[in-house]
């Protein structure tokens, strides 16, 4: 059990070593941006 924790912090900290908070915010803003322009994209097809 002890074992399967250690594991579980690790990872833990180096997914957030890896993305920072303003990284984090940065790619959930992007991703949102591309929605909206594929739902664009469709709207503008379908008339």
């Amino acid at each position: 059990m002890s074992r399967y924790e250690h594991l579980k912090k690790k990872n833990k900290k180096g997914f957030a070593r890896k993305l920072t908070s303003t990284q984090k915010r940065f790619l959930m803003a992007v991703v949102f941006g591309l929605i909206l322009f594929a739902v664009q994209l469709v709207m503008h097809f379908k008339k």
